[in-house]
């Protein structure tokens, strides 16, 4: 099943909405996608002082923007999975051996960060 290809151009076209509303120092930024998702991005001012409004909302659209993209990567992911489930690609056992992959403990190391 062909599907967009991830593209900066792809992921701009998919917003709908942008709006921007500010409480004390935070900007914040609601990105509405095509299919009426709303992703919400942040910025903020240490010193209120300090503040800019343009710089606000930049900001909290980039953020708003990352969080977009990383949905949408999400739903093309999900359309190929579908797909491969309804075609018969994908079979329940598998689904079984992925779920008891995911549900093994995994060793993280940690590192001392101070």
């Amino acid at each position: 099943m062909p599907h967009p290809t991830l593209t900066p151009e792809y992921v701009q076209r998919r917003i709908r909405q942008v709006q921007y509303s500010t409480t004390g120092n935070v900007t914040i930024c609601v990105l509405t996608d095509m299919n009426g998702y709303q992703i919400i991005g942040t910025s903020g001012v240490v010193h209120l002082p300090d503040f800019n409004a343009d710089l606000g909302e930049q900001y909290a659209l980039e953020d708003a923007k990352t969080k977009h993209w990383a949905f949408v990567a999400f739903l093309e992911q999900q359309r190929d999975y579908e797909h491969a489930f309804q075609n018969g690609k994908i079979h329940f056992d598998d689904l079984e051996n992925v779920i008891e992959e995911v549900q093994q403990p995994t060793k993280i190391s940690q590192r001392n960060l101070l």
